[in-house]
């Protein structure tokens, strides 16, 4: 699946601007959507806020009974960015967004830029996706 948008101004002030900021680049990013086992306790079963362990009122969030408590764990689908088309080299990310976690790669552009994302999803993943902060032409 393949998105394309344009980068649009999203300030009714710089519209007289857009020609002549307009760069007429092309970003392109390959992006996969992959299922991961995250763990939201990874300390689990000590509480790392007091080094004991989990109050009777907190197992609700960490207990799974396979009732009506999940439990720690939950599958995720992650947006993992790699080098190219063909999907085989992971883009290592700079220590800078290393803090990110789970959340996928940033997508940076300029007004005027096309932004061009290339999306593959790995099996068994089946999910809706929606695209934030940019505008389609």
């Amino acid at each position: 699946m393949t998105y394309a948008s344009r980068l649009l101004p999203c300030c009714a002030l710089l519209l007289p601007f857009a020609n002549a900021l307009q760069a007429e680049t092309t970003r392109t990013y390959y992006l996969a959507a992959e299922e991961v086992l995250w763990d939201y306790a990874p300390s689990h079963p000590v509480n790392p806020m007091h080094g004991g362990a989990f109050a009777e009122e907190e197992k609700i969030f960490v207990d799974g009974n396979r009732k009506d408590r999940v439990g720690h764990q939950y599958y995720k689908a992650r947006y993992v960015e790699y080098t190219d088309a063909s999907f085989s080299r992971v883009k290592p990310r700079s220590h800078e967004w290393q803090h990110l976690g789970l959340l996928g790669p940033v997508i940076r552009a300029e007004v005027g830029d096309t932004i061009k994302v290339v999306l593959k999803t790995k099996p068994p993943i089946c999910r809706c996706r929606y695209t934030h902060t940019a505008y389609f032409t």
